[in-house]
Formats: C-alpha cells, sequence, structure tokens
C-alpha cells in the first residue's frame, strides 16, 4: 500500500503531465494522425471503385437472324446477322462504350457528357447522339464502313499509327 505522501507525489506527477506543453502536441499530433488514416482509407475505397471492371453482357445473333437490344442508357441497337455485341451492364460515369463485331444499327440515346463510343477490331466511332449503321465483319472482304443517317459520328483507325479522325456530319 503507498502512503499518503507517496500518493500525493503521484498526483502532482500525473497533474504535471496532463497539463504540460507537450498536450496540445499530442492533442495536434493524434487528430492529424486520425485525418491521414481517413484519407488513405478513402483513397483506397475510391481507387477500388474506379478500377473495378463492369459487369459485361453479350448479344448476339444467329446467321439469317436480326434481333434488337436496348442498352442500360436507353439506346437501341439493332444487331444485323451473324453479330455480336458486348457492353457493360452499367455504364461507367465517363463513357458508354460497346464492342461490336458484325453488324448494328444504333439509335443513341443524346448524353453531351458521356460520350457513345462503338469499338470494332480496328476503328473506333465516337458519337455525338446520332443514328448510324455500322458493318465491321471480321471476315468480310469490303473491310469496315459506316453510314451515316442523322447526326454526327467520328471515327478513328485503332491499328497503333497515330491516325487523324474523320468527322461524318
Amino acid at each position: 500500500l503507498l502512503k499518503t505522501q507517496d500518493r500525493t507525489k503521484l498526483l502532482k506527477m500525473a497533474e504535471r503531465n496532463t497539463s504540460g506543453r507537450s498536450m496540445p502536441w499530442r492533442l495536434a499530433f493524434r487528430i492529424a494522425a486520425s485525418i491521414v488514416v481517413i484519407a488513405a482509407i478513402g483513397l483506397l475505397a475510391y481507387s477500388r471503385y474506379e478500377n473495378m471492371q463492369p459487369q459485361m453482357l453479350t448479344f448476339a445473333t444467329e446467321r439469317g437472324e436480326v434481333a434488337s437490344v436496348v442498352l442500360p442508357d436507353k439506346t437501341t441497337v439493332w444487331l444485323n446477322s451473324n453479330s455480336v455485341i458486348n457492353y457493360p451492364a452499367e455504364f461507367s460515369r465517363r463513357t458508354r462504350e460497346v464492342y461490336l463485331e458484325g453488324e448494328a444499327y444504333f439509335d443513341v440515346t443524346k448524353d453531351e457528357k458521356h460520350p457513345f463510343i462503338v469499338k470494332t477490331q480496328n476503328y473506333q466511332i465516337k458519337v455525338l447522339g446520332t443514328e448510324f449503321d455500322v458493318n465491321a465483319y471480321s471476315d468480310s472482304a469490303s473491310g469496315f464502313y459506316t453510314t451515316l443517317v442523322s447526326g454526327s459520328v467520328e471515327m478513328t483507325m485503332t491499328d497503333g499509327n497515330s491516325h487523324r479522325p474523320t468527322l461524318l456530319l
């Protein structure tokens, strides 16, 4: 057991430690450390959310079949015979990208803040709210072509070389 005198000394020492100059610095350090930890957790969560791969859906037609599909942004796509379109279950916050093999007619829902992009084996078509047809069968001797019905599109080759985009109005 501690004597009364020893207890008084311990209380005075504890009082000095809590009322000394170092206390505000300790508190400031703890607050700063907490902010850094919270910011790091937030940044990690945000980067994981941004890098998540969306669930991709595939819609395909058989030889001799023509069918349509409505994409998550309400764009309607009519696929011609023997064609495949891959698209995300939910479009990203930046762009609306789909991947086409074959031929499809697009009636794109206008959204200037989120460009609609059709990617094929050798071309990329950036859409500015329009109606158009893309023919990109990989085994076709005629190659690639697009037919603009209304609006405008910007086509760029994606073969690795730098190509100027071609604008169709």
